[in-house]
This record gives C-alpha cells, structure tokens and sequence, in this order.
C-alpha cells in the first residue's frame, strides 16, 4: 500500500499600506505573483487621489487606516502588545520581538523607483518627527531592558 502525502500550498495574504499611492497601486498589484497570493489588503490611510478605488477595481480588499511596510505572524504582534502608534510602531515591533527571542529576517521584494514624494523624508517635520520617536524608543528600551 502506497501513502499518498497531500501538500496544502501555502497561503499568502499581501498587506499594503498607502497613503496616496494612485501613481504606484497599479503597478504594484499587477506585479504580485498569483499563484501564490490569495488574498490582497490595501491599507489606505485618507488618500485623496484615487488610491483606493484603483486598489478595488484591481480586486483589493480596502480599509481605511495602518502604516509601513512589516510583516509578523498574527499571534506574535499580539504577543508583542505593541503601544507606539506614530512612527516609532516598527522600532518597537522590532525591539520587542528582539528582546523576546523571535527571529527577525529581511525577505527581498520587487521594489520599484519612489513615485511622488516620500511624507516622512520628503519633508523636514516628517523628518524631525520620524528621527525623535525612533530614537526615543530605541533609548528608551536600551535602558528598559537594563533595569530588567
């Protein structure tokens, strides 16, 4: 008798964040290989150029809120009880889940030329502001976890 091993293929659900992105969005879900993808969220944050409704015509699911790119298993992000909310969210998920003994990876994805100007670096209060809460956090828990 012969065992027949039956492999499920993997399920891959895409999040992106945007926030007037209507230059990008096309490009972006047409680049996203459709073998694997099975579901696409756009996270859109108050665009006003059409972002949202070319991310739905192109079979995206929207809604209207989140941040930048960061991907985590569900479960670990609520292990992590993540509270910065601003632009130190992703020092923290990094930090926290350093200090907890996940792994932490870079995976390689298709990149393409910013189109438009970035909202944090393109403009000296998104600048100060991103610079501030990252190193107050990364200071803040340096010192954290010494106490600890």
């Amino acid at each position: 008798m012969v065992a027949r091993l039956s492999l499920s293929p993997v399920r891959v659900s895409v999040i992106i964040p945007t926030h007037n992105e209507a230059q990008a969005i096309g490009r972006v879900l047409a680049d996203l290989p459709a073998d694997l993808v099975t579901e696409v969220l756009v996270v859109d944050s108050n665009s006003t150029d059409g972002t949202t409704e070319i991310a739905e015509t192109m079979g995206a699911r929207v809604v209207r809120e989140l941040g930048p790119f960061r991907a985590a298993r569900a479960d670990v992000l609520r292990q992590l009880a993540l509270e910065e909310a601003t632009y130190g969210w992703a020092v923290e998920m990094i930090l926290k889940g350093a200090l907890a003994g996940y792994r932490i990876v870079e995976v390689p994805v298709s990149y393409y030329p910013r189109v438009g100007q970035s909202k944090i670096s393109g403009t000296l209060r998104g600048t100060v502001g991103a610079a501030w809460f990252i190193l107050s956090r990364i200071v803040g828990y340096y010192f954290g976890h010494r106490k600890a």
